[in-house]
């Protein structure tokens, strides 16, 4: 889920209770509610933390649902064992093998990464599961003349 960490104006950090995180046709949007307003602009030449620089820091994302959690879990435990030299799925590369009449076909890895999937059946069907299409990002239209700021 979005958050946001901290708010920093001029080098002072605002209270927390000094803004509020919205969401405006499912964009997030940082929403000033002590009477005060955001600066207009910031001074790029500054460093974070001095006078004239604005910094938002926030931690982006939404909540994963549970299938999802079991299968990043799923993926975590086998990189965990790739990485401490343990038998594991990664990478599953054998696609058929004929024993007499040896015919081994192999997947290359690289084309498994390239289409946004992980080498791991289960992990990958939820993949494909939310993302059918293999797009690499949601959908959306943007345009400057929708938006018209929050009220109230």
């Amino acid at each position: 889920m979005a958050a946001v960490t901290s708010v920093t104006v001029d080098g002072l950090t605002l209270n927390p209770a000094a803004y509020r995180l919205d969401s405006w046709r499912g964009i997030p949007r940082l929403v000033r509610i002590d009477g005060e307003c955001w600066p207009q602009c910031q001074d790029m030449n500054v460093e974070p933390g001095e006078v004239g620089s604005f910094v938002i820091t926030y931690q982006p994302g939404r909540a994963l649902p549970l299938v999802g959690q079991i299968a990043a879990g799923e993926y975590a435990c086998e990189i965990a064992k790739a990485c401490v030299g343990a038998e594991c799925a990664l990478p599953q590369q054998m696609a058929s093998l004929s024993r007499n009449g040896v015919d081994i076909q192999m997947i290359d890895p690289t084309t498994v990464v390239e289409d946004g999937l992980t080498g791991i059946q289960n992990v990958d069907l939820w993949i494909r599961s939310v993302n059918p299409a293999r797009r690499a990002q949601r959908s959306r239209v943007a345009s400057v003349d929708t938006y018209r700021g929050r009220f109230a």
